[in-house]
């Protein structure tokens, strides 16, 4: 699949939407990897690698993100060397997040691990939808969010994803900001939300995890110097 070389910029991004989409309902359907492996061959900056929304299930997504839903742990790195950036947020589940926090929200271990793995930030932000803020919910408030509150909020719990997540410097611990500009530290958001899955007791059993890795950073520090 091939962009014509004169389209209007809305009409390229269109058609580079339905390339890509085209690419992954091959391997969705059919196992067939070759539309993808073409497009990945191609210069990112004209694939609209970044820019393209795909209509996946409703929601407008880039190609990196559809990749993460439907598990191309293996694509991951070719696609962010083509140029995807793992920083470009789209609407996902009340929030305006990253592949990185669709990854943890769904439990998917190793797409947290891959996109790690492909030099992700661990602690990229998120924000809760200004749409979903309408319904007054606590959690619909909430703006700079990392993917383990992002879990927190959602109140999912996976004790293997929040394990990743802190051993890789996730910090449940930093603060999030409700929308009026109020901190809450990420401790006290199961309480704040009333949670049933992602509680403070659950939560505070993994935090083990974060404490070592700020403890290996320190020791690597001191190392250093």
């Amino acid at each position: 699949p091939v962009l014509p070389p004169h389209p209007t910029p809305q009409r390229r991004t269109k058609m580079a939407a339905e390339l890509w989409k085209s690419a992954f309902l091959a391997i969705w359907r059919k196992s067939d990897f070759a539309p993808l492996t073409e497009l990945l061959a191609q210069d990112g900056g004209t694939t609209g690698i970044n820019e393209a929304s795909i209509d996946w299930d409703g929601v407008f997504l880039t190609p990196l993100f559809v990749a993460t839903l439907i598990r191309l742990e293996d694509q991951l790195p070719q696609l962010i060397t083509a140029g995807a950036s793992p920083a470009v947020q789209c609407f996902y589940q009340g929030f305006y997040c990253c592949p990185l926090h669709a990854a943890a929200l769904n439990k998917d271990a190793h797409m947290v691990t891959a996109l790690l793995d492909s030099q992700c930030d661990v602690n990229v932000l998120a924000e809760a939808s200004a749409v979903e803020d309408e319904g007054g919910s606590p959690a619909s408030r909430l703006t700079s969010c990392n993917a383990l509150h992002v879990m927190v909020a959602r109140d999912v719990f996976s004790e293997q994803v929040y394990r990743i997540l802190m051993s890789r410097g996730g910090m449940l611990s930093a603060p999030c900001v409700d929308r009026s500009g109020v901190e809450i530290p990420g401790l006290l958001l199961p309480r704040f939300l009333d949670n049933v899955n992602a509680t403070e007791e659950r939560v505070d059993a993994m935090l083990g995890e974060e404490v070592r890795y700020m403890i290996r950073c320190s020791r690597l520090a001191h190392s250093l110097n």
